[in-house]
């Protein structure tokens, strides 16, 4: 190992930290508390891969992650770093998962690697768009013969209902955990609903942390929740599990 290399997958393991201690505690709890050992879950816009390095514990040596990150830069750190995980667990991938397979731009708002970057947004003059090659979830699970999808974590700035739309055959058939970042401020409020209204349809039961503890979605309030200024509690992460036959 490279003492560059090293110090990377340092910074990674703090960062898996601080989230799990200050930073996302409620969601990484959540997480962990729907993780077992042997099965195979999705990490969709892995970023610098906090979640992905969780997600590598709670399945264990014979479980699997899959973690999506299309910009090049944290897809090639991510990857040469999941070699020094504990568990060899983990699949890097490049695609960015969308409601078709094709080609599309990624607009990023920076000129590095950025957490906002997004197949939705364009840039201002500071930013930089890359091509990126697009594949939906249902298409890359049939194939790669993934035989079952147990939770799925997606993070991709206001393209959640494509990469759901496009993953809908997955969702019907192993009713996987979903965990998911869904803002007004990327698509307007109707496309929060329409991201809970798809996955509702699909049988699927949601909640969010209100600053206190977990609670039934219906308690969500959209301008309460996001769009107030004085509000200290801002909610952008949500948690659906499917009800039961």
């Amino acid at each position: 190992m490279t003492r560059h290399l090293r110090k990377d997958y340092m910074k990674l393991v703090l960062r898996a930290w601080r989230y799990r201690l200050r930073a996302e505690r409620p969601e990484i709890r959540f997480l962990l508390n729907h993780l077992e050992p042997d099965q195979t879950v999705i990490d969709i816009g892995a970023h610098k891969g906090a979640y992905t390095y969780w997600m590598s514990h709670g399945v264990g040596p014979s479980g699997q992650v899959i973690a999506f990150e299309p910009q090049p830069d944290l897809n090639q750190n991510l990857s040469k770093m999941s070699e020094l995980f504990t568990h060899n667990n983990i699949q890097v991938e490049s695609f960015a998962l969308s409601s078709n397979s094709g080609n599309a731009t990624l607009g990023v708002p920076s000129k590095t690697p950025s957490p906002s970057a997004s197949l939705n947004k364009t840039n201002t003059q500071n930013g930089s768009d890359i091509n990126v090659q697009t594949t939906t979830l249902d298409e890359y699970v049939v194939d790669h013969k993934l035989k079952t999808v147990d939770l799925i974590k997606c993070d991709v700035e206001g393209h959640e209902l494509d990469v759901f739309i496009g993953g809908s055959e997955i969702l019907k058939r192993y009713k996987p955990v979903v965990m998911f970042e869904c803002e007004a401020r990327h698509n307007g409020p109707e496309n929060v609903r329409a991201v809970f209204d798809f996955l509702f349809n699909l049988n699927y039961m949601g909640c969010f942390y209100d600053g206190k503890s977990f609670v039934d979605l219906d308690q969500f309030d959209l301008v309460k929740y996001q769009t107030d200024p004085n509000r200290k509690i801002y909610v952008n992460n949500f948690f659906f599990t499917p009800k039961s036959d």
